[in-house]
């Protein structure tokens, strides 16, 4: 899906694709800037013939988990219209929501290696391009900070709350420990 398609779908009042998408697509920027800087760096000098590639491979899993989170929802609105008097919808629903959480969660983990990809890209940056990767930066903590609050929202109504609770805390922590270290 071309960006024009995603911001049109996106400005759609439908609830997908949403918050989690953005975040997605927010975190998969912060790769695409990586990987000019690291192009731009490799013009002049060395750089790990690696490092391209790796932020390429977040920029895409980043795509496919937007289109991922996007499915997950549904999959809530689906059992939430099911008929009130269906004895399952409930249960159904907390099936629904728990899958929809572990997306971003998931996302976040992508996240959390893309801020170390992007770290390695810091050590070759031009000078000229420093904002670029600055810009990067603001676009992988604000993705991420846009995925866990869907991780949040849905475990609202969620099962295996306390699991995924558990998750984000350390999520939490080991992004922390990345980003304290740019």
């Amino acid at each position: 899906m071309d960006e024009r398609s995603f911001l049109n779908d996106l400005a759609a009042p439908t609830p997908t694709p949403g918050g989690g998408a953005v975040a997605c697509h927010t975190a998969a920027m912060a790769a695409a800037l990586g990987e000019m800087v690291v192009g731009l760096a490799a013009k002049k000098k060395d750089v790990d013939p690696a490092l391209i590639p790796r932020l390429q491979g977040f920029r895409r899993d980043l795509l496919q988990k937007a289109e991922e989170d996007a499915r997950s929802f549904e999959a809530v609105m689906a059992e939430i219209r099911r008929p009130k008097d269906d004895q399952g919808r409930q249960a159904a629903i907390a099936t629904a929501l728990e899958k929809a959480a572990r997306v971003p969660l998931k996302a976040m983990a992508l996240m959390e290696g893309l801020a170390e990809a992007l770290q390695d890209a810091r050590s070759v940056c031009p000078r000229s391009a420093l904002s670029d990767w600055e810009g990067a930066l603001i676009l992988v903590r604000s993705g991420r900070e846009i995925a866990r609050k869907n991780v949040v929202v849905n475990l609202g109504g969620a099962q295996g709350r306390e699991e995924i609770v558990k998750a984000l805390a350390a999520s939490d922590i080991a992004f922390a420990q990345v980003i304290g270290a740019l």
